[in-house]
């Protein structure tokens, strides 16, 4: 204390607090900024002296309570400070008191050494990612190149090989003011009618160009013959599939001469099997059971009876 109770002037309370607050990032092996590191420092500079950073007489246990971790956490991260220069034990811990750290507050070349290695790891990234963005534009430039149209030996990117374009026809215009500039003009030569040796497939290329896909499933003229006799029955697409199959175990006049017997056994299209199904069970094999001949005869109803207003026929 000075004269009259006063503080010295060179005393700072709040020295260790601004050294802890301003320390550079502490990473991880993985890269991530160590945030539980710096927060056990600030927690320490707390319970230092407030100018020389000494005299820390706090036990792990309130440690890992005020940093909000466990008792292991606090030991792995006081370990890794005291390696990296930010404190050490100025006694160390016995059987009856616990150990007394002492921040490195005077210790500048701690924090040269932090923010040097924070910078090598910038200057890393920045040249790292320099190179995947190298990678990507030489990608990028490579693919462009594939996509240029190819051309002969001249060097010139305007002279395109005829061969590899088909050759575009060629449109008449008219010269009055009612013909559109592509407007075409029908031919009045014979010989114009005439169609013309091109060097490529023009129906193949006015398919292409139209969007025209063949079909998936061409229906062969047997199979529908037999799916107009079955009634049609079922899912088209499907049954055409299990009638490709079906002719590996069989032949087409069997399934033919078996369908006529079946759809007169089955009148009513309800009641009768999907086409598919009829297919796959092999059912042409099957015996097929007639319906019984109606004879006309229908059950007794009394047409003067009101049958809503009871449950079972003839009551009451």
């Amino acid at each position: 204390m000075g004269e009259g109770g006063s503080m010295p002037v060179d005393r700072d309370p709040f020295r260790v607090i601004r050294w802890a607050r301003d320390l550079p990032s502490v990473r991880t092996q993985k890269g991530h900024v160590d945030h539980r590191l710096k927060l056990l420092a600030m927690v320490m500079a707390v319970h230092a002296d407030g100018d020389t950073g000494r005299n820390i007489k706090v036990g792990q246990r309130r440690l890992a309570r005020e940093v909000c971790v466990d008792e292991r956490t606090i030991r792995d991260l006081l370990e890794r400070g005291r390696e990296l220069g930010l404190w050490w034990a100025e006694d160390e811990a016995s059987d009856w008191m616990t150990t007394v750290w002492a921040l490195a507050v005077d210790d500048d070349a701690v924090i040269e050494r932090l923010e040097k290695a924070e910078q090598e790891r910038a200057e890393h990234q920045r040249t790292r990612r320099s190179k995947i963005n190298a990678r990507h534009y030489e990608k990028r430039k490579t693919e462009s190149t594939r996509s240029e149209p190819k051309t002969r030996s001249t060097g010139s990117y305007d002279q395109v090989d005829p061969v590899l374009r088909p050759p575009e026809p060629s449109l008449k215009t008219g010269s009055g003011p009612d013909n559109h500039p592509l407007k075409t003009i029908p031919s009045t030569s014979p010989q114009e009618d005439q169609p013309q040796n091109l060097p490529f497939d023009a129906d193949a290329s006015n398919g292409a160009r139209s969007g025209q896909r063949r079909r998936r499933h061409d229906y062969t003229p047997e199979f529908e013959t037999a799916w107009v006799a079955y009634g049609r029955k079922g899912a088209k697409k499907t049954a055409f599939a299990e009638w490709q199959r079906a002719l590996r175990r069989t032949t087409i006049a069997t399934i033919s001469t078996a369908i006529p017997a079946y759809v007169a056994s089955t009148p009513e299209l309800r009641y009768r099997k999907d086409f598919e199904r009829w297919l796959k069970g092999d059912c042409w094999e099957s015996a097929v059971v007639k319906p019984a001949p109606s004879n006309g005869h229908r059950p007794f109803r009394n047409e003067d009876h009101d049958y809503t207003n009871h449950g079972r026929f003839g009551d009451g």
